[in-house]
C-alpha cells in the first residue's frame, strides 16, 4: 500500500505554500506532497520523474501545452471560482474553500479512476469500535459520545465519529456545510464492487478544532433505513481494514432493529446508557432482556461486552432498579452547565464533573490495551 505522490501547482505562492503545508500536516498518510509555483520548475520535475505522479493539482493559468497530458495519473484543475465537475475534460476543484474539503475532493477523483485499489496508509491502526446505545430518548448518549471522542482526540487518538440517528444533532457540533454528506457513502455502500475505503476517505470530514472525523449528515432522515445489515457490517468492516482510525465512537439511533443488533455484534464494546427514572429503568431492562436471548440464540457475545451507565445521576434522586444488571454501572452526574448549553465547550471542559467522569470511563473501559502514550491529559 503506498502513499499517493500528490503535485501542487499554481502561481499564487502563498496559496500553493499554504495548501501544501496543510496537506503535509494533516494528510500525510495519504500524501506526498511537492509544491511548484514556476512553469519551468514544474516541466523539469515532471521530465526527470521515472514514472508518473499520481496526481497533479495545477491551476488553469499554469496548465499550458508545454505540460504533458501523460506526466500525471490523474490531472485535476484549480479553478478561481464555483466550477465543480470538469473542465476541458479534466477534474476540477474550486480553490477557494476549506482545505480540508479540497483534501476530500482529491481522495474522492482519484478513486474513480484508481485501477489498482490504492489505500494510502502509513501507518496501520487496529480501530477499536465503541457502540454508545440507549433504548431510553434523552439518555444523553450523543454527549457521552462526542465528549468521549474530544477527549480521545485530545490524547492524541485519530477518532472516528459515525452518527447512526435518524434525526442528528451533528450540525449543533461540527461543520456540516460541505458539498458531500453520508447520503455520498451510504450509495457506494449498496455497490459490493465500489471501492469503499476511499470514498470515505473522500467523504469524512475532520473537525478543524479537535481533529474528529464524522460525516455530514444524510440529506434524507428516512434514508438509512435503506440500509441492510449486510450492508452496515461490511462498512465497519472496511473501516477497521483501513488502518487508519484508533477509536470509532458509533451514536446509535434508540430503536432495537436488525441495523443496530448488526451495529452491536460488529463492535468490541457497548456503551448501555440508562436514566434514573423507573420508566428508563424498565425499558432498558426489556431490551437487555431482548440482548441476552440473541446471544445465546445467535452466539454473538453482546452481553459480555456491555458496560451500564448510568446518565444524568443525582444524588438526591432515588435509583430504581428493575434487574440485577444495573448493580456494576458507571454513574455520569448530572451537569446544569450541558444541560443548559450543548456545545464542544462544554462537552470538553474538564472543569465539570460530567466531562472529568467521561475521563475516567475513558481510562478504565476504553484506552485499555493502548499503552502510555494515550495516557490523561
Amino acid at each position: 500500500m503506498q502513499i499517493l505522490n500528490l503535485v501542487v501547482a499554481d502561481t499564487d505562492k502563498l496559496y500553493a505554500e499554504s495548501l501544501t503545508n496543510f496537506l503535509s500536516l494533516y494528510s500525510h498518510q495519504k500524501f506526498q506532497v511537492s509544491c511548484f509555483t514556476k512553469l519551468h520548475g514544474l516541466i523539469e520535475f515532471l521530465a526527470g520523474n521515472d514514472r508518473k505522479v499520481d496526481i497533479l493539482l495545477i491551476s488553469s493559468d499554469l496548465f499550458t501545452d508545454e505540460i504533458k497530458l501523460d506526466c500525471a495519473n490523474t490531472v485535476i484543475i484549480l479553478t478561481k471560482g464555483e466550477i465543480n465537475g470538469k473542465v476541458n475534460g479534466f477534474y476540477s476543484i474550486n480553490k477557494y474553500q476549506n482545505a480540508d474539503i479540497i483534501a476530500n475532493k482529491i481522495t474522492g477523483i482519484f478513486s474513480e479512476g484508481d485501477k489498482h485499489n490504492i489505500l494510502p496508509v502509513h501507518e496501520r491502526k487496529k480501530a477499536k469500535v465503541i457502540a454508545v446505545y440507549s433504548p431510553i430518548g434523552s439518555s444523553g448518549k450523543t454527549c457521552m459520545a462526542v465528549s468521549l471522542s474530544i477527549q480521545s482526540a485530545r490524547r492524541g487518538m485519530t477518532v472516528l465519529y459515525l452518527n447512526f440517528e435518524n434525526v442528528q444533532t451533528t450540525p449543533l457540533l461540527f461543520n456540516t456545510s460541505y458539498e458531500v454528506s453520508l447520503s455520498d457513502l451510504l450509495y457506494h455502500i449498496k455497490d459490493p464492487g465500489s471501492k469503499l475505503h476511499l470514498k470515505i476517505e473522500g467523504t469524512r470530514c475532520i473537525d478543524p478544532e479537535t481533529r474528529i472525523h464524522y460525516f455530514a449528515p444524510p440529506d434524507r432522515l428516512t434514508e438509512l433505513e435503506e440500509i441492510t445489515p449486510d450492508e452496515i457490517r461490511r462498512f465497519i468492516k472496511e473501516l477497521r481494514a483501513m488502518g487508519q482510525y484508533d477509536l470509532v465512537f458509533l451514536d446509535m439511533s434508540s430503536s432495537f432493529n436488525m441495523f443496530n443488533i448488526a451495529l452491536l455484534e460488529e463492535c468490541d464494546e457497548i456503551f448501555y446508557v440508562s436514566l434514573q427514572d423507573r420508566v428508563s429503568r424498565l425499558k432498558a431492562g426489556l431490551v437487555l432482556n431482548e440482548m441476552r436471548l440473541l446471544s445465546e440464540r445467535n452466539g454473538y457475545p453482546l452481553f459480555d461486552k456491555i458496560t451500564f451507565i448510568l446518565n444524568k445521576w443525582k444524588a438526591d434522586m432515588p435509583v430504581e432498579r428493575e434487574e440485577s444488571y444495573f448493580e456494576n454501572e458507571i454513574r455520569l452526574p448530572f451537569c446544569e452547565e450541558i444541560a443548559l448549553e450543548v456545545s464542544k465547550n462544554t462537552l470538553s471542559s474538564m472543569t465539570n464533573n460530567f466531562c472529568k467522569s467521561i475521563g475516567l470511563l475513558l481510562g478504565e473501559k476504553v484506552l485499555r490495551g493502548f499503552g502510555d502514550e494515550y495516557a490523561a491529559v
